[in-house]
């Protein structure tokens, strides 16, 4: 591509590890990352040296513009979102089932606090349910009808454009729709769910960004109520080292990307400017 310039967009810089910025600042910059098998090595020793995390960031910062949601410069208005574990304990039963069974799913939602405790239903406020398995959503649905004692929707890969469009219009709507269930890959984008302020992870999604983007349907401009998020983990199971991995990504995201705040190239001293333009040893 020939140009004077080039500006790349996205919201997901570092989606699942540091190889990721590679193609985006080859495009921006060719060459300032080095050499696509250059920049994995320097990646593969960062666990071993942890200070070059900095030297990354010092020279991808400049030419990086981030902004978000919860800075108020940007947006005032915005409510707040609380985010919190709930943990649910497995029966011996549960154990063995892990899932396969419709009453284990039904007694791990019971389990966790949260949709009952804090009386969603008494105070006709509306949730939206994520999870990344499609075959439990109907299951979910019955359920949460049985709580709210109303009926809900369910959005997932196999649901018409057409429906879709017409089911967030009613749950947008004056009239009271309880509840969503959405399966992850199917609603994570797109989607502007703001008349709920209760986000529900059933199950966690591997990428933090995925479930960042699935939040968002309801956390986004046009949310007048501070938004409950719960991420349901069940004790001694894969999730809890799901958990972990996701912590993790988060913690590499903040390392190199930051919160906002850059320094831009043109506030660089001589010093600085050229020791941002290579990776060193």
């Amino acid at each position: 591509m020939k140009s004077k310039m080039r500006i790349a967009m996205t919201g997901t810089p570092i989606e699942n590890d540091l190889t990721n910025l590679w193609p985006l600042f080859d495009f921006l910059n060719h060459g300032l990352l080095g050499a696509s098998k250059e920049f994995h090595e320097f990646c593969k020793g960062l666990e071993e040296h942890p200070e070059k995390y900095a030297k990354l960031k010092s020279m991808i910062s400049p030419f990086m513009l981030r902004r978000v949601k919860t800075d108020k410069n940007i947006i005032s208005d915005l409510p707040e979102k609380v985010e919190m574990l709930d943990y649910a304990a497995l029966s011996r039963k549960q154990t063995v089932l892990y899932r396969k069974a419709v009453s284990d799913m039904e007694k791990r939602v019971l389990e966790a606090e949260g949709i009952e405790r804090r009386g969603i239903y008494e105070k006709r406020e509306r949730v939206i349910v994520f999870t990344q398995f499609k075959e439990i959503t109907e299951y979910l649905a019955e359920y949460l009808t049985g709580i709210f004692h109303a009926k809900g929707y369910v959005i997932h890969g196999g649901t018409p454009v057409k429906r879709r469009t017409e089911i967030v219009e009613k749950f947008q709507g004056e009239r009271y729709v309880p509840f969503i269930v959405l399966s992850v890959k199917a609603a994570g984008t797109g989607l502007n769910l703001t008349k709920a302020n209760h986000v529900i992870h059933f199950d966690r999604w591997w990428n933090p960004a995925v479930e960042n983007q699935a939040t968002d349907r309801a956390f986004r401009i046009g949310q007048t109520k501070d938004v409950m998020v719960h991420k349901f983990v069940s004790k001694g199971t894969i999730e809890e080292k799901i958990d972990a991995i996701i912590n993790s990504k988060k913690e590499l995201a903040e390392n190199v990307i930051g919160s906002g705040g850059e320094k831009w190239i043109t506030d660089l001293n001589n010093e600085e400017l050229f020791s941002l333009l290579r990776l060193e040893e």
